[in-house]
Order: C-alpha cells, then structure tokens, then sequence
C-alpha cells in the first residue's frame, strides 16, 4: 500500500518542475526574437561583406581583361613590328652587299685613279727641250714611287728627274739611262715638293716640303739629308734661287719665307695676302711668282723682300692647297691654272691679263 507523504512529495515535486517547465518556456519566447535579430543582422553584415568581394572580384576581373586585351594589342603590334624589321633587316643586307660591290667598284677606280692625286704635276726641263710629267705606272719611262706623285723637277744641266710622293718619299731618277739613282727617305708625311736648288753632279742638292712641317735639304751625291729645317706651319712649295744662294717656302700661315740653306736660319719673311700654294722664281733670280688661295698672284722682289704686282681675273679662282704659278722663260708673262680648267697669262709687268688659254675640262 504506497506511502501517502510519498505521495505528497512527489506531487509536490512535479508541481514545481512543471512551474519551472512554464518559466523556461516563458524565457524562450523572450530570448528567441533577440537571437533572430541577431541572426539576421550577422546574416546581412555577411551578405554585404560577400557582395562586396563580389564586386571587387568582378572588377579586377575586369581589369585583369583589360590588361590582357591590351597584352594582346601589344603582342599583335609587336609581331608586326618585328615582321617589319625582319623586313628592313633584309633590305639592308641587300643594300649592304650592294653598297660593298659599289665599294670594291670604287676601291678599283681609286686604285687606277691614285696616279692623278689632286693635280697633275708637269714641268719642262730649263731648255724647254723635256717634259716630265706625274705617272708612276708600269708603262711610263720612270718607276719606283709606290703612291701618287705630288712635284717634279729637273736639274739645271737636264740630266736628272726629282719626283717627290704621297710615300713619305722622294726620288731622283738619271735620265741618260731612266734608272732610279737616288731614293731619299726621312719624312714622317707625304712629301708636297721637292726642288733641286744647285748644280753639278757632285754637289746636286736637293729640298724638300712635308706636311710632317719640316724642310729638309739632301746631298744628292752622298744620299743623305744634310738639314732639317722645322717649321710652324704648313709648307705647300720650296725652291731655290741660285742667284741669291737663298731657300724660299710658301706656307699656310700666308707668309713667304726665305732661309740661309748653309745655316737653316730664316733670314726674312713675308705676309702676302692668302695661304701660299706655289712658288715660281725668274730666270734673272730677281723676282718670286707666288700664287695664294684667295685667288691672286703676286710677284716679289728679292732685292728689296716686297710685293711689287698683284694679279688677279675675273673667273680666275684657286681650287687646291698645292697650285703652281709659273714665270715664262723670258720672264715677261705670269702664268696659273684655275678651277676652270683655264690658264691664264698676265703681262708681269704692266699686270693685265692677255689671255686665257682653254680647252682642259
């Protein structure tokens, strides 16, 4: 038979779950709203956050496009920048084995054409008897220089050809046999004149003008170079006047200088009115034909060192660093080539111009 106090307490008990039961569920319904705001308010704050990746996904995948469609543009400009350098590249090896076949083409003609380097240098012997002109071909009567032929010169008695070369050198070959007799080397440059400047065989003297800016003076006889004059500046012509036993060079510096050829030592010296190109003395030795780069000649007197007539024309210019004036035999005419092709002739002595002689080109 159960316990009524059992009973009892065991109602009792359950009255008081229940009533916890009821309190429990009460705090549910106030508790759970909170919660679902809260939830939904983390849901929101996520889906914002998601959307923004979202757009910014999609904006660099944008901008990643852009970048590879410009990659593309690039790459497409690019082959056809290199197509077209491929191109160029082909036409400049055709043109560079053209430009080297015209090159070797030139190189022959400079070959043919290295005996006429600037002017060609002619002189007649004193007596007007020889020619000797500037070839150093195999087929001329007179061989040896290995380079163009800058002056010639014969000596008084006309038994000898001097011939100075672009080679450093100068030569002198005898004309009774057309041999070479004297090979005289010592320039550091292209020898731009040479002259004999005394007589007989056994004291033939020879000067010579370099662009090393040195005159030098050789015993033909003994071969070898008694003096070296050193100069300031360039010297396009020496000669000798027997007469005054005096050496004359025209240089750059526009100045014509006379020299002791025994001590070296300058003795005078003249302005005259350009750079000196040639050098011409008289039969008498008293008067030097110089000609100038501002197209003009003058005549000096040697007795007094000045200029006693200027010659100058119309259409008469000088074209070249080394041009030679010359007097004639009896003195009375000065003579000089011009650009032109043209020789003219002046009266020395009244200074008028008589006659221009054509026919070179």
């Amino acid at each position: 038979m159960a316990n009524p106090a059992r009973n009892a307490e065991l109602e009792q008990k359950l009255l008081h779950l229940q009533g916890e039961v009821i309190e429990l569920h009460r705090e549910k319904e106030k508790v759970a709203p909170l919660l679902s705001n809260n939830l939904i308010e983390k849901l929101n704050d996520l889906l914002l956050e998601s959307n923004a990746l979202n757009r910014s996904c999609m904006e660099s995948i944008d901008e990643l496009k852009k970048a590879n469609e410009m990659l593309l543009n690039e790459q497409t400009t690019t082959m056809l920048t290199v197509k077209s350098l491929e191109a160029d590249k082909r036409q400049m090896e055709e043109d560079r084995t053209r430009f080297l076949t015209q090159i070797s083409s030139l190189q022959t003609q400079i070959e043919s054409l290295k005996n006429f380097e600037s002017d060609m240098k002619l002189r007649f012997s004193p007596s007007g008897r020889m020619l000797s002109y500037d070839k150093c071909e195999s087929l001329v009567s007179l061989v040896g220089c290995n380079a163009g032929v800058t002056d010639v010169d014969f000596d008084c008695e006309e038994t000898m050809v001097l011939g100075a070369s672009s080679d450093f050198a100068c030569r002198v070959w005898t004309l009774a046999d057309r041999r070479l007799k004297v090979n005289l080397t010592g320039h550091s440059e292209r020898v731009v004149a040479a002259r004999f400047i005394s007589c007989g065989n056994a004291s033939n003297s020879v000067a010579t003008a370099s662009s090393d800016r040195t005159i030098k003076l050789w015993n033909v006889g003994r071969r070898q170079c008694s003096r070296t004059i050193p100069l300031t500046s360039l010297c396009y012509d020496v000669i000798g006047c027997r007469h005054s036993s005096s050496l004359i060079s025209g240089h750059s510096d526009k100045k014509l200088r006379i020299w002791d050829p025994e001590s070296g030592k300058l003795v005078t010296e003249l302005v005259l009115s350009g750079r000196i190109t040639g050098l011409d003395v008289s039969t008498d030795g008293n008067y030097v034909l110089a000609c100038t780069r501002n197209d003009s000649l003058h005549t000096v007197e040697l007795r007094r060192n000045e200029v006693v007539r200027s010659f100058q024309a119309e259409g008469f210019r000088i074209h070249a660093d080394c041009v030679r004036p010359a007097f004639s035999p009896d003195g009375a005419h000065v003579t000089c080539g011009s650009q032109s092709g043209g020789v003219y002739v002046w009266n020395a002595i009244t200074g008028d111009l008589e006659t221009v002689l054509n026919g070179h080109e």
